[in-house]
């Protein structure tokens, strides 16, 4: 790959023309220097769990550290586990300038190359992360969860805690799934492994009872590319492991928990919904040629039950399937429930009490719910009103739609400088989405996506096509394939 091109100001550029704040201005980094380096609370109202083994799972190189976990197992059938989340709100108060600034994005935004932070990383990933071997405030979950996946009795407070180890999906899987050589913090640290064993059969618990409502479980392919001296040099494979699906199952059930809480205390919930499906009807007929009839009306449990079909009779092609589905269902958006309006249920997860609580430091409306979550555990009033909060969740959806564009934009650029050598090559395809201003392909080997800018006539979205690469403009981000003739 010989072009020169500069991904970082590529980046820049990309969150400037969404509208994204790239830097932080001189009123947020005053504040920034006042900030004392730990919350002492001197009301009573926060605990003291430093003595739990607590420990982090997250991706290999995060730095913004939101949630620690412990369990305890109570007797035969029941497991007690802990959810700790950052406590952003303790440093970062409404309506000063921090608070203010991170409205303007609402989100950290992940570029392959560069994180853009919600929050500047003198918080994000030093005060106000749970990082390993410091005290830090927080809002802890406790849930008892008993053999079937349910949870039985919760509780919510505020309490320091402690993170003992700092640990990441891959190694923490590799050790569970084939008994690979244990992370280094697992053989220094008595108890950790059998921690960790003991939240895996808790999270499995959850996920078994979530299946059981019609939890929808995708299994999407997102390239993540190896980026060296500015030169995209390979391109890796997220997958969904067991790890992650520990972390994954433990937060939902924490953030189900909060939902319940705040119903229970007469509080405005936030929750990111899908209220209708954008597509139902083509992934109808989608079903349809697979001999598997859905109804007319969206039911989840029944594309749940698709799925798990396609999943065991074509393993390898279903996260292509997967990733046409969730196209097709649309995106969520933040909403606002006042205690007197029906609820809303979010498609996806099937679970109608759900708000999103556990990332703070990364999703300002996780911020926000932890806001109102501090002010109905000692009985306050809501710190915002509904007006407001309709305002600012608008603000979330509309912003987070621009991080995904801008992080798109940024990654066509990446992955053209990848394919920069591939032009003239073929490749299986499927058709993601087609509409006034072009029509797009994803490739299946690798998961990039380009522009189809011929041959795209009586094709449907989810159809499988051969396509050839035909230009590339990584300054643009323009990747540009052509139907090939069988």
């Amino acid at each position: 790959m010989n072009s020169q091109v500069n991904l970082l100001e590529i980046a820049r550029q990309a969150m400037l023309a969404k509208g994204l704040s790239p830097d932080f201005p001189s009123k947020v980094q005053a504040q920034l220097n006042r900030l004392p380096a730990l919350v002492l609370d001197s009301s009573n109202e926060r605990s003291d769990m430093t003595n739990k083994l607590w420990f982090s799972i997250d991706n290999d190189d995060s730095l913004d550290l939101d949630q620690l976990t412990y369990a305890e197992r109570i007797n035969d059938h029941l497991i007690r586990v802990y959810v700790a989340i950052a406590d952003v709100d303790a440093l970062v108060k409404k309506d000063t300038p921090l608070d203010r600034h991170a409205l303007t994005n609402t989100t950290s935004v992940y570029m392959p190359m560069i994180v853009f932070p919600m929050l500047p990383e003198k918080l994000s990933t030093n005060l106000t992360s749970l990082n390993p071997n410091e005290k830090r405030a927080s809002i802890v979950v406790q849930m008892d969860v008993e053999e079937s996946g349910r949870v039985v009795d919760y509780h919510l407070f505020q309490s320091y805690v402690f993170n003992y180890a700092k640990l990441a999906y891959n190694s923490v899987d590799a050790w569970l799934e084939t008994g690979a050589l244990p992370p280094e913090p697992i053989q220094r640290i008595k108890e950790l492994a059998s921690q960790i064993r003991l939240q895996d059969e808790v999270a499995q618990r959850l996920k078994k009872h979530r299946q059981s409502l019609g939890f929808l479980t995708w299994e999407t392919y997102d390239p993540q590319p190896i980026i060296k001296e500015g030169q995209v040099v390979d391109l890796q494979e997220v997958k969904i492991n067991r790890a992650r699906e520990l972390i994954e199952n433990l937060m939902v059930a924490a953030n189900t928990c909060i939902t319940l809480f705040l119903q229970k205390t007469k509080c405005p919930i936030i929750k990111r919904v899908i209220c209708h499906p954008k597509h139902w009807e083509r992934i109808v007929q989608i079903a349809d040629k697979h001999k598997f009839p859905l109804p007319l009306n969206p039911d989840s449990k029944a594309l749940e039950n698709f799925l798990i079909k396609m999943r065991a009779e074509d393993p390898l092609n279903t996260r292509d399937l997967f990733l046409v589905i969730i196209k097709l269902l649309g995106r969520g958006a933040y909403i606002v429930q006042s205690p007197a309006d029906k609820p809303n249920q979010h498609f996806g997860l099937t679970l109608a009490p759900y708000t999103h609580a556990t990332a703070p430091n990364r999703r300002y409306s996780d911020l926000i719910v932890q806001r109102l979550l501090k002010a109905r555990l000692v009985n306050q009033a809501c710190p915002y009103s509904l007006s407001v909060l309709q305002t600012m969740l608008q603000t979330c959806t509309e912003k987070e739609i621009c991080a995904d564009k801008a992080k798109r934009s940024v990654m066509k650029s990446v992955l053209a400088l990848y394919l920069e050598d591939a032009i003239g090559k073929t490749f299986d395809a499927f058709l993601t989405g087609k509409g006034e201003k072009g029509n797009w392909i994803r490739l299946i080997s690798t998961a990039i996506e380009g522009k189809l800018i011929n041959g795209y006539q009586n094709i449907e979205v989810g159809d499988r096509l051969k396509v050839k690469l035909v230009s590339v403009n990584a300054e643009k981000g323009f990747l540009d394939f052509v139907q090939e003739k069988h």
